[in-house]
């Protein structure tokens, strides 16, 4: 008996999961993993985004940053992460600063460069830098995208 029960509420769970996920709309967000997308915003729009990570043997990272439309296919992100050793109670305080340019291949193609510097502020240490570029093949009948990726 207990076992039809268990059987029937992990069906029942996976079925709302399903009907959760695939049945409700879903909208194209501005970073997706923290890595850039070909989207864009348009001129004069600005987004307040704060991202938060929590790793509980070691680190708080909180990320408040601003991303703005520039026009032409271009965004400027700026953001100020603050991450806190829980170990040692060291806090690490860097800039982010963040330009990309998106090219328009057609209707449905879409080609991204971008870069990234993150000099510390709070220590004499190298700026982190990220340089990317990527291809994003939008796939209509699916309202889905695939990209190809490549970053140094």
């Amino acid at each position: 008996m207990k076992a039809f029960f268990t059987k029937t509420i992990i069906k029942h769970f996976c079925t709302l999961f399903f009907v959760a996920v695939f049945c409700t709309p879903t909208f194209a967000q501005q970073d997706i993993i923290t890595v850039p997308n070909s989207e864009v915003l348009p001129f004069g729009t600005i987004i307040l985004k704060d991202s938060n990570t929590i790793t509980p043997k070691d680190s708080v990272r909180v990320a408040p940053s601003v991303i703005m439309g520039l026009g032409h296919g271009m965004d400027l992100a700026v953001g100020v992460p603050l991450k806190i050793n829980t170990n040692d109670g060291h806090t690490g305080v860097k800039g982010e600063i963040g330009l990309k340019k998106v090219f328009f291949l057609g209707s449905s193609t879409r080609l991204t460069v971008g870069g990234e510097i993150n000099p510390y502020l709070n220590s004499a240490t190298t700026p982190d830098f990220l340089t990317y570029a990527h291809v994003t093949q939008k796939i209509k009948k699916t309202r889905t995208s695939i990209s190809f990726f490549l970053f140094y």
